[in-house]
């Protein structure tokens, strides 16, 4: 009996603490709130991950994404994959357990909706899908998001108006049913704006130069006053390809992208993806031939942290002042973005050898703050090189997903 009481009250925390903080994510007031990754298992992605469900697979994965510091996950719930307008028991048995397995993990899920769907003419059967998906799983407490459909704005060409009129329907649909927050996301910023009036928050990807980034986000923003979400962005790291990337640049990049990002303030951001996959690994919708979709992921073949994983980590993110691109030899000047959970003073060395070779030190707001400071080409020279580094102390800074910093974080810098 008292077994059974200690359980219900266990697992009623677990619902509220879940809820309260689904209910806080959308918000101007905590930029970057949601700190996320997209999800496929290593060995089963797209086309193969529902049909090869391996619930112990997906539990050690999210056991690795909790202790790496995210609080979300996104994940892709094909339409024909789940059985069309009456989804399969075994679909909705499948998505209900990986939404316990997060509550278990404390991730939350935003759910995206009729991938690879394009029949828009379609809104009765479409209808009928999302009204069975809500009653097997709407009200589960790990739901942070539903997002009605992935990059929407690539299948206009079929019909755009047809297009906006089904993702009307299906918001209203979906809003009747459930209480979540509800988005769709679209290829690049500038097809965002326009579907203001349909969604209760805006999702847009981003995989172009870091030195437009910003530039293109807060265009979005003069249009719309409803969160933005940056729901994928990426940078491969295939040295062999027709564009090869190298390594090291992927946390560069990063550092750039989420400058940009905590800067204008975005509700979250979600790194593509968690893993790169193998060579040998084929599918019929993506994975058709060796391309840059192999080489994106967080964790490398043997499951070891990228380059790019290390700037997420860092938790505060350093650019070029002058033209918001990826530090380089060519910097001159430093902007670190940051955010302080309440006035603090922070201070900035740069040191060799733990040796303090100079210190400047700044008053700062609470919220999110952009530090600049002028370096000469030596001195970068040596930063980059890593004979010398940045070290910022300071106390009540907190990264993405809202968590703590240490009093002291290494800022690094990476050769391009």
């Amino acid at each position: 009996m008292f077994a059974l009481l200690r359980l219900f009250l266990i697992l009623l925390c677990l619902n509220l603490s879940i809820s309260s903080v689904a209910a806080a994510t959308l918000s101007h007031t905590s930029p970057l709130a949601i700190h996320g990754v997209n999800y496929y298992p290593r060995q089963s992605p797209w086309s193969l991950f529902w049909p090869d469900f391996k619930a112990e697979v997906i539990q050690t994965d999210f056991v690795r994404i909790q202790q790496l510091g995210f609080n979300t996950v996104r994940v892709f719930v094909p339409y024909q994959v789940f059985g069309g307008a009456q989804p399969k028991a075994v679909r909705l048995q499948q998505l209900r357990q990986l939404l316990d397995l997060a509550a278990s993990n404390k991730l939350l899920v935003i759910i995206t909706l009729f991938d690879f769907y394009t029949d828009y003419g379609q809104i009765e059967p479409a209808r009928q899908h999302l009204k069975a998906l809500t009653r097997a799983v709407g009200q589960h407490p790990a739901i942070r998001a539903w997002d009605l459909k992935n990059e929407i704005d690539l299948d206009y060409s079929g019909g755009r108006s047809q297009v906006l009129s089904w993702l009307k329907a299906m918001a209203l649909t979906l809003r009747q049913q459930v209480k979540q927050p509800i988005s769709a996301s679209v290829s690049r910023p500038e097809a965002a704006a326009e579907l203001h009036d349909i969604l209760d928050y805006l999702t847009f990807h981003y995989y172009g130069p870091e030195a437009d980034f910003e530039t293109r986000v807060a265009a979005l923003r003069r249009q719309s006053n409803k969160p933005l979400v940056l729901g994928e962005y990426g940078f491969h790291t295939w040295t062999q390809g027709p564009d090869p990337h190298q390594p090291e640049h992927q946390f560069n990049y990063y550092q750039a992208i989420l400058a940009g990002a905590l800067n204008q303030k975005l509700a979250g951001s979600l790194a593509w993806c968690l893993y790169d996959f193998s060579p040998d690994l084929r599918e019929p919708w993506v994975l058709k031939q060796d391309s840059v979709q192999y080489h994106l992921g967080l964790l490398n073949l043997a499951g070891q942290p990228k380059a790019g994983l290390g700037a997420l980590n860092q938790g505060m993110f350093l650019r070029d002042a002058r033209d918001h691109r990826a530090s380089s030899l060519e910097t001159r000047q430093f902007d670190l973005v940051l955010q302080s959970s309440r006035p603090t003073r922070v201070t900035l060395e740069r040191q060799r050898d733990h040796k303090l070779m100079a210190s400047r030190s700044w008053h700062i707001p609470a919220g999110v703050t952009r530090l600049s400071w002028p370096e000469t080409a030596s001195n970068v020279k040596e930063l980059i090189y890593l004979r010398e580094r940045y070290v910022l102390r300071g106390q009540h800074l907190i990264g993405p997903g809202q968590r703590p910093l240490a009093i002291q974080t290494r800022l690094e810098l990476r050769r391009r």
